[in-house]
């Protein structure tokens, strides 16, 4: 969170300080007590920043007894561009990366588990979307503007995971798990931004519903061990969530999922 922080802090005072952006004057506001900002017009573009509220984590990572959690999300970014005063093009990308390492020596007398000396577990979860999408907007007052706009995202979804146990014997357990699927959506959100400080500036949000589905849903496990001299190793897959938990030897697996969602918006318009 705080990283996300820094990263819009430092996109405004690098955008509001350069002078290659000139300030758009296209329309004038009307007289009033607070200035307000004008309206981009066909032509005009801007840099869009959204960050999804789902995201906001109510601790931070840690790192705590041998295990790290690290949580990596950055905001959806995206450029835009007016093909018509009411009409707007706009393409971006979207990140999200999860890790959680464990790391420990175990104490048999505490634990009461014969012979078995350390274990190392790392799991790693990655997204990573383009977003192509097209906004209708419906007011033309330079305070307030109202929009509906329809996304596309593609990109894919990766998972890793590796587990190591040792024993002080010098046997050994490893387990490793790798999902690779394609990932799809459609997502479409009412929008409200509000232009701010006599700027090309304007701060919102966006509500609706997101819709993603993912080809190729399923684990892939290799599992390798050494008990008492005697080797073993195998490859089988899963799929997530599977009450009884079957081994398959092929396997397809797809799914599609919806939610609502909810995105804090920022954007700085320019004219070319």
């Amino acid at each position: 969170m705080k990283n996300i922080k820094s990263l819009i802090c430092l996109s405004l005072l690098s955008l509001i300080g350069s002078a290659s952006f000139a300030q758009l004057s296209d329309r004038i506001n009307n007289p009033s007590k607070f200035k307000t900002g004008t309206r981009p017009i066909q032509g005009d573009m801007g840099v869009f920043i959204g960050y999804n509220t789902a995201n906001i984590k109510l601790k931070p990572d840690s790192v705590d007894n041998g295990i790290e959690e690290i949580t990596s999300v950055l905001p959806d970014i995206s450029i835009k561009y007016y093909v018509a005063d009411d009409l707007v093009f706009r393409a971006g990308v979207s990140t999200k990366k999860e890790k959680t390492l464990r790391r420990g020596t175990i104490d048999p007398a505490l634990n009461g588990i014969g012979g078995l000396s350390r274990r190392d577990q790392v799991s790693v979860a990655s997204e990573f979307y383009i977003t192509p999408a097209i906004e209708k907007h419906f007011l033309s007052s330079n305070l307030l503007d109202v929009y509906v706009v329809a996304t596309l995202p593609l990109g894919y979804l990766r998972e890793k995971g590796e587990d190591n146990v040792g024993y002080a014997s010098g046997d050994f357990v490893y387990k490793s798990m790798n999902k690779m699927s394609f990932a799809y959506g459609l997502e479409a959100h009412v929008g409200l931004q509000a232009f701010i400080a006599d700027l090309p500036l304007a701060i919102g949000a966006e509500m609706g519903i997101s819709g993603i589905g993912y080809r190729g849903e399923k684990l892939k496990h290799v599992e390798s061990s050494s008990i008492g001299g005697v080797e073993t190793n195998q490859v089988y897959y899963t799929f997530k969530n599977d009450p009884q938990n079957i081994k398959y030897s092929n396997l397809k697996s797809n799914s599609f999922n919806t939610s609502t969602s909810i995105r804090i918006t920022l954007s700085y318009y320019f004219s070319k």
